[in-house]
């Protein structure tokens, strides 16, 4: 995506919504976090991951869910603009750890029109223009 002054910005922009969001080195819980960050933590990248099944792994001799279906974790580049590669969730185990935006998805432009339109009030007269 590139952004103002043509500068390339991540596809995607999450939030973390508490303090205590942890990056990852894979899109599971089943490995030591990377780091901890606050409520309000940005994290930026441009590949996402969501599960369709739920994944367990044996953790301390346990067969322990991981992953429930439906979860979403993006691959980070950066954190509040710092690169750090990782992976944050979005929703895991059905809760929601980070809003998620898509900067990809832009307003549409407007259209410039066919022609120019030209009104004379005193005759009423109306015109069309169509530009070279």
């Amino acid at each position: 995506v590139i952004g103002i002054g043509g500068t390339t910005m991540a596809r995607y922009e999450a939030t973390a919504i508490g303090d205590g969001t942890r990056l990852r080195p894979d899109h599971n819980t089943n490995n030591t976090y990377i780091a901890l960050y606050p409520r309000g933590t940005k994290f930026h990248g441009d590949a996402l991951w969501q599960t369709s099944v739920n994944v367990y792994a044996v953790v301390n001799g346990v067969n322990t869910l991981i992953n429930q279906a439906g979860d979403r974790w993006l691959q980070v580049v950066d954190v509040n603009g710092v690169a750090k590669t990782g992976w944050v969730a979005i929703k895991h185990k059905g809760v929601a750890i980070c809003t998620l935006v898509d900067n990809s998805v832009l307003p549409p432009a407007e259209t410039p029109p066919d022609y120019i339109t030209a009104h004379w009030v005193a005759s009423g007269t109306v015109k069309k223009y169509v530009p070279e």
